[in-house]
């Protein structure tokens, strides 16, 4: 079985419109090539979505039923496209520190908003530990050397 995101984009643009004319035009399509993107939806799925005539175009329980649910899907993919190219381009990713207490209530706070600026999809992990749990090998920052 597979459903794919322009077909799921093309039920919901005529369940919307209520027209295969008008949502043609809304995803930028010919009238028959949207019509193509239906009828294969509604053989992926084995089920009937529209009744239509030559002048109405209705969803069926089953494609009301089913609208919902589409659209959150679609939602839901679309924004798992976003986090991959966030997570692809730097822009969205976990920062994962272990820092004293003292540091994790004080300073710590007004880094994290300024890094949340620059970066709004970035996430954080803080650990608060006491000295001797936190080792160099997890401090990802180093200390410039002099020569």
């Amino acid at each position: 079985m597979d459903l794919n995101l322009r077909d799921i984009r093309a039920f919901i643009a005529v369940a919307q419109t209520g027209s295969f004319t008008q949502a043609a035009a809304r995803l930028h399509l010919s009238q028959p090539a949207l019509t193509v993107q239906i009828r294969r939806l509604e053989e992926t799925l084995c089920l009937r979505l529209f009744d239509r005539n030559s002048r109405n175009v209705a969803l069926t329980p089953t494609g009301r039923d089913l609208l919902p649910l589409l659209q959150k899907s679609l939602h839901d993919m679309e924004q798992v496209l976003v986090d991959a190219r966030a997570l692809g381009d730097g822009a969205s990713g976990t920062v994962r520190i272990a820092c004293l207490p003292t540091f994790a209530a004080s300073s710590l706070p007004e880094l994290v908003q300024e890094l949340k600026k620059a970066v709004p999809r970035v996430g954080f992990q803080v650990r608060d530990v006491v000295a001797s749990m936190v080792s160099i090998r997890s401090c990802a920052m180093k200390r410039p050397t002099s020569d």
